[in-house]
């Protein structure tokens, strides 16, 4: 790292210079948010010092994504921290710069008050204070003594250092990028494109996308933009650029053998724990407003939990009635209605229906691209923007939403393996019995019919009696058949769609990914831990909080909350599974919070269908994103292939696999379209696509 030449502590004016940037017509930027801060950071390691005019140019990207002002700070002559300050949100910048340290924070925290208390900050102090002040108290250790959903950076003078930072849980994005004179860090990957970094996409990223293989938890779909992981910091000084582990999820043993009483107790205290303190600002420009979150609820187990648990908490404030916004469609196969109204029936809720008929998702598809700068495969995303958009225009600055329920609270999947390796015969049947009793959840018969045929079919033949064998190999052939009805099959395979050539980049990957999924674990606890860990939840979460984002609504998830999570991973399979009802320790526990209506529910709504209707309804807008010949994404695909999906879409008898297919290849055209007109736009004129015509790329060649 250069050493700094001049004495930054007496810092003239102007080296910190603010840019107002008006707000715009279209639906996607109709309100700035108030709590998400894009952030910006540049450090260079020779050339010339920054400029504060450099420094905004580099930054002013960011204004693309939230309207508001743009605060531009030199917090070294080699060194430049910017953020986007919402337009009447306070006069005082977000940037924390005492000449020694410097930060800027996307953070909300858990338990403010407590963390204001135990640091030398005002009452008011923002986030990027707060961690300023954790930084002098801790050093590099301090994102552990930060709890919430943050994306940090500091830059420390005396050492010449930068430090990024990321959460364990990552709804926060944080990206860098190194370039030939220092380094780039950004929440938004919009703002590498001056750099180049939007240039190269990586081939084997885009096979994997069609694929459907998991993520790189360190890589985006760029090869020179990469991401920090979640629980991770990125730290650049003299010695170089790295990236380290600093947070890991960790479980307690302590409630192993605890009375039963205690574990629900200690689970619903923790859960309404988890959901009060993202009630509360924590730290974001709107602590002082009062009113309640709002909530998105479907009727599901973890909607209906958080918003009982809102209301509660919204009732102790005296903060009035909780907004909760539901999609409602008219076809009864994915109406939820009659569980909506469980709940709303118990009072405390204003309910706010959003008409969820008439999707659009190619229309959306295109936004969501616009706005994430990568591919997301979510068929159901349409609904998602439909309702933040509801949210926005009913005044919803916070809305809790219950993503992550099925992961953190687990269905057990490796139960029944674990009681069959460990020859608890009487346990395994009693949880056999338990699941074909016609109540119990019909998916959690299938969920365990795999478990038992991949892990512990054989195990289970070999070891039991002879005049019992026959019977359990019925019995796994029975729940195998439940997990894989005869549905006909796919007309084509990602294999089918993708250019031969780079099918084999990405088989090593997939194969990979396969044989971990059907590798036995050897407990509940090992499963439940790789679930909660993988790499595809935090990019899930990071692009749902950014398309709300979009709309001034900041999206809170209470099941991820950190001691949350590290409880449920304490628990034992019986807290899982149990008499054949997955899930068990949140029906045990929420007696008396949730309609038993709810607690005891035996379905889980399929809204495929709807989905499915969209899509139909836009078929030729999907044709027309198909057969632009201009489209960069052309040359990795099979076209023909591509429109066989897009000839039987309409079928009433395609199988779904063939219209999931069909989505992502359409939602890899839409990003690449969106990409490339932005690229254009700007006139970088050095986007390495392959193109009808043109080998920009040798590797790829044209149709």
């Amino acid at each position: 790292m250069r050493r700094s030449r001049y004495n930054v502590r007496g810092r003239s004016a102007d080296t910190v210079e603010h840019l107002c940037y008006p707000f715009r017509s279209d639906r996607s930027a109709a309100r700035p948010s108030r709590f998400m801060i894009p952030l910006f950071v540049h450090v260079r390691r020779q050339g010339a010092p920054l400029t504060a005019s450099q420094l905004r140019k580099e930054a002013a990207s960011l204004l693309e994504v939230v309207p508001g002002v743009l605060d531009v700070s030199l917090v070294s002559p080699f060194a430049g921290m910017s953020c986007v300050r919402p337009e009447g949100a306070t006069e005082r910048t977000w940037i924390a710069d005492d000449g020694e340290t410097a930060c800027v924070a996307d953070a909300r925290f858990d338990h403010i008050d407590d963390l204001r208390a135990g640091f030398p900050v005002s009452p008011n102090a923002p986030a990027a204070d707060i961690v300023q002040a954790a930084y002098r108290e801790y050093d590099g250790d301090a994102p552990r003594y930060l709890p919430g959903d943050l994306a940090i950076v500091i830059w420390d003078e005396r050492k010449e250092q930068l430090l990024a930072a990321r959460d364990r849980i990552g709804t926060r994005p944080l990206f860098y990028q190194e370039t030939s004179d220092g380094i780039v860090v950004s929440s938004e990957l919009v703002a590498f494109r001056a750099f180049g970094g939007l240039d190269r996409v990586r081939e084997d990223a885009v096979a994997e996308f069609l694929a459907g293989a998991p993520r790189l938890a360190s890589a985006t779909m760029y090869e020179r933009v990469h991401r920090v992981p979640p629980g991770h910091m990125l730290v650049a000084d003299g010695a170089g650029t790295r990236v380290e582990r600093y947070d890991a999820f960790h479980s307690d043993a302590c409630f192993r053998r605890k009375d039963p009483s205690d574990v629900r107790a200690a689970f619903l205290e923790r859960f309404r724990s988890a959901v009060r303190v993202r009630c509360d600002a924590g730290g974001t420009p709107d602590e002082l407003d009062d009113r309640p979150p709002a909530v998105l609820l479907s009727g599901g187990l973890d909607s209906s939990l958080i918003a009982c648990c809102a209301r509660d908490h919204a009732q102790t404030r005296d903060r009035g009635p909780v907004t909760a916004l539901t999609s409602v469609y008219s076809r009864e196969e994915c109406s939820e209605i009659d569980f909506v109204e469980a709940v709303t029936e118990t009072g405390g809720f204003d309910w706010m229906p959003v008409p969820a008929d008439d999707l659009r998702p190619i229309d959306h598809l295109l936004q969501i691209v616009s706005r994430l700068r990568e591919p997301l495969f979510a068929p159901h995303a349409s609904a998602s923007e439909d309702r933040f958009e509801a949210a926005r225009d009913a005044g919803v600055r916070i809305l809790l939403d219950g993503h992550g329920g099925d992961e953190v609270v687990s269905h057990g999947p490796v139960r029944m393996r674990e009681l069959a390796v460990s020859g608890r015969w009487w346990q395994l049947a009693r949880e056999a019995r338990g699941m074909a009793d016609p109540t119990i959840p019909h998916h959690a018969a299938l969920l365990w019919g795999l478990a038992v045929y991949r892990g512990v079919g054989h195990r289970l033949t070999q070891n039991l009696p002879h005049r019992v064998r026959s019977r359990v190999q019925s019995l796994i052939g029975r729940m195998q058949a439940m997990a894989s009805p005869e549905r006909g099959s796919p007309t084509a395979t990602w294999r089918d769609v993708l250019r031969p050539d780079l099918v084999d980049v990405c088989s090593g990957r997939v194969e990979q990914a396969r044989r971990l999924d059907h590798r036995a674990a050897s407990t509940s606890h090992e499963a439940h831990r790789r679930l909660v860990s993988g790499t595809d939840q935090p990019f899930f979460l990071e692009s749902l909080t950014r398309l709300a984002a979009s709309h001034g609504v900041e999206l809170r998830f209470p099941f991820w909350d950190r001691d949350l999570v590290e409880f449920c991973l304490s628990l034992p399979g019986e807290w899982k599974l149990r008499d054949g009802w997955d899930r068990y320790i949140l029906r045990d526990a929420t007696a008396g919070v949730l309609p038993d209506a709810i607690r005891w529910r035996t379905e889980k709504t399929n809204f495929f269908p709807s989905f499915r209707d969209g899509l139909r309804a836009e078929i030729e807008s999907a044709r027309n994103l198909i057969e632009d010949e201009s489209n960069p994404a052309r040359p990795f695909v099979q076209i023909d292939t591509v429109r066989s999906l897009l000839n039987v879409a309409c079928d009433p008898e395609t199988h779904p696999g063939d219209l999931l297919l069909l989505w992502r290849v359409l939602v890899l055209f839409a990003w690449l379209k969106t990409l490339q007109d932005d690229l254009d736009s700007v006139a970088s004129g050095s986007a390495c696509f392959p193109r009808q015509g043109s080998h920009a790329n040798p590797a790829i060649p044209t149709p």
